[in-house]
């Protein structure tokens, strides 16, 4: 019989650890901004984690929210693939109605990296329902961007240390063009309009180089985070991008995985401009750590391609659409707005936003 005692002993146990000779601090416990460590420290959680803690830890209606739809259902899981459900539905209602009616549809999934291999495999089957030969295959994204883990989504970021090892398995048909930095970019006697105009004539030249009609979509963070450090584009860049995409057949998606639901003081980032894209991806803060779960956000006239086509998306995940996942991503909008958090949002960048960023 075979011994069951441990062949060895480490302080992560058999955990597979990001770093595996890295001796991390273990998190005992966690209230509003801090998590409570070893020795009853407390540290303060300035980053949310991965920019997802957006309502603090131990929320007292979070929590209530979750256990009460434990104790008032008794259905566990179902699949997307033959069921729906009313909670789940009740979600997707509502992130409409935040888009003031402006995108049509949602698909739920678990991560920011699931829904953006979601929007790549959908922006492809956009055009292949229209004619099985198209010849769209190419995606334009920008330097310095970062939109996933997966094979799929690593192809479209630009962050060599996560891409490295894996580069001869990654998407070949990623083209870029420069991110938009007007802190390192733009020249000092040089207006927005003019600095904009730069980029707009990179990303034509890139259709051009390409061919019109061989580009599927141009892909963006309206504020880059993780490749780039909390970096926005100047008034009229967006729209600029989207006009050119448009101009050339292309889609125009926008990644607020990590910047949407609330972050720019609005609910999602392009509603500061009014730049409506073609497909919105969310994720991080619309569970704020209390579910993982992210969504797909549609257009009407890509919903429409696929209803009077195909009548299917070829895509799905096991754990996706869970009723769960629906209760927190709810309970998350709910908190938000009925608590008028995104009022406190841009002053509390004008009394700290300086200090946080430049020390002064």
């Amino acid at each position: 019989m075979a011994s069951s005692s441990k062949p060895f002993e480490s302080s992560s146990g058999f955990s597979l650890l990001r770093h595996l000779t890295k001796e991390y601090p273990e998190a005992k416990g966690g209230e509003g901004n801090f998590i409570q460590g070893e020795k009853d420290k407390k540290v303060l959680d300035a980053c949310g984690g991965a920019a997802v803690t957006c309502l603090g830890h131990n929320n007292k209606r979070m929590n209530h929210a979750m256990a009460n739809y434990f104790l008032q259902n008794n259905l566990t899981y179902t699949s997307t693939a033959f069921w729906r459900d009313p909670t789940v539905e009740e979600l997707c209602d509502k992130i409409i109605q935040g888009t003031n009616y402006q995108m049509f549809k949602v698909y739920l999934a678990g991560s920011g990296s699931e829904v953006v291999e979601a929007a790549i495999k959908l922006s492809r089957q956009y055009y292949y329902d229209q004619d099985h030969n198209t010849t769209r295959k190419y995606f334009i994204a920008r330097e310095r961007s970062y939109h996933g883990n997966t094979l799929g989504t690593l192809s479209l970021s630009d962050y060599k240390a996560r891409k490295d090892p894996y580069e001869p398995l990654l998407i070949q048909n990623v083209e870029r063009v420069s991110a938009c930095y007007p802190y390192r970019q733009q020249e000092k006697d040089q207006s927005d309009e003019e600095f904009i105009s730069i980029k707009v004539a990179e990303l034509e030249a890139k259709f051009q180089k390409l061919g019109s009609g061989n580009v599927i979509a141009f892909i963006a963070e309206p504020v880059v985070g993780a490749a780039l450090g909390c970096v926005a584009s100047p008034t009229g860049y967006l729209k600029a991008m989207r006009d050119v995409c448009h101009k050339h057949g292309a889609l125009f998606i926008l990644d607020e995985v990590m910047c949407g639901i609330g972050r720019t003081g609005v609910l999602h980032a392009w509603q500061a401009e009014n730049v409506v894209p073609d497909i919105q991806l969310v994720g991080k803060g619309l569970g704020a750590g209390y579910q993982p779960v992210s969504a797909m956000i549609v257009s009407k006239r890509v919903h429409d391609v696929l209803l009077d086509t195909s009548k299917e998306f070829a895509h799905g995940y096991t754990h996706q659409g869970m009723p769960i996942q629906a209760v927190a991503a709810l309970e998350v909008l709910r908190i938000i707005e009925e608590e008028r958090l995104l009022d406190n949002v841009t002053p509390m960048w004008e009394t700290y936003g300086d200090e946080v960023f430049f020390g002064v």
